[in-house]
């Protein structure tokens, strides 16, 4: 079988902060990725955001160490699977392991646990989310049941908790919401999107931030992915900008740095409307998750 992925096109702008902080990490990169002990997320996480981020911006090959380093990495959470496999997949590899091994855990609510033995939880269910619609898998049944789980987890306020007993968080609403966008097409979407929005800016304080620094990149690239509206989300990104350090780092962490600038680069591109974007693609073996060497699409019907 087949399995065809597509991406909006887009451009990519010259953003100077943007290329200060890819040289920053750049320069970071040892023979543990570019994490360091002061960081504010582990190793596995530092890393994996990092690489993300060169990937989004198109600048992966000046992270080659990092790539491999990233292509094999995880810790004993089931979150880290998950990225795993969205990761192996952005390089071309298979992650058919990771995914079978996440799909033996999916639990009765549609939800996946953060480590085997424990209860469904919003980050790493986001997660696998993420890894099925890149593996091409969105329209199949865990997924479904994956955003069910999402759907009736979302709490009267709009946001997602982290971890049960905790309040609702910036961190988890921005992951799941983030998530769920790429499933709007599929599903009726619309009120859930539409309540995450209104948590994420109605956490803006008045310095137009959205809590720390990587909770705020985190916020801004799950807005943009919403369409919320620029006017709200401009003073967002100004304010993130302006806590980038003289060396081109946020706070020196690779970890809040990765995410700032793959938000900061999201936000300068120009608004698509759905109707003027173009698409490129990949035919991969629904097997394999391999690209298949000559492939010819032809797309019919209305345009």
């Amino acid at each position: 079988g087949l399995v065809l992925l597509f991406a909006a096109a887009h451009l990519s702008p010259a953003h100077a902060q943007v290329s200060a902080g890819l040289a920053w990490l750049e320069s970071r990169q040892a023979a543990n990725g570019v994490h360091r002990d002061s960081d504010l997320a582990a190793a596995v996480d530092a890393n994996a955001e990092a690489w993300i981020t060169a990937q989004v911006v198109s600048e992966a090959g000046r992270f080659a160490s990092l790539g491999s380093i990233v292509r094999t990495a995880r810790d004993d959470s089931l979150m880290s699977v998950a990225r795993l496999a969205y990761i192996r997949l952005e390089q071309g590899e298979s992650a058919q392991t990771q995914i079978t091994e996440m799909l033996a855990l999916q639990q009765a609510d549609g939800g996946f646990p953060p480590r085997a033995g424990h209860q469904s939880e919003v980050l790493t269910t986001a997660w696998m989310l993420v890894a099925l619609e890149r593996a091409g898998q969105g329209a199949g049944t865990p997924a479904a049941r994956a955003v069910g789980y999402l759907i009736g987890n979302q709490g009267t306020d709009g946001g997602w908790i982290a971890a049960s007993g905790n309040p609702a968080s910036v961190f988890a609403t921005a992951i799941a919401a983030h998530a769920l966008v790429s499933y709007r097409n599929r599903y009726e979407l619309t009120q859930t999107l539409s309540r995450a929005t209104g948590f994420l800016l109605g956490r803006r304080g008045a310095d137009n931030l959205i809590g720390a620094d990587f909770e705020t990149a985190l916020a801004l690239d799950a807005l943009l992915a919403l369409r919320a509206d620029r006017a709200q989300l401009n003073p967002v990104a100004t304010a993130l900008a302006a806590r980038q350090q003289a060396n081109g780092s946020f706070a020196g962490d690779a970890y809040i740095t990765a995410l700032a600038l793959r938000a900061l680069w999201r936000h300068a591109l120009p608004p698509v409307a759905p109707s003027d974007a173009g698409l490129t693609g990949r035919v991969l073996a629904a097997d394999t998750e391999l690209p298949i060497t000559g492939a010819v699409l032809t797309l019919t019907g209305a345009t």
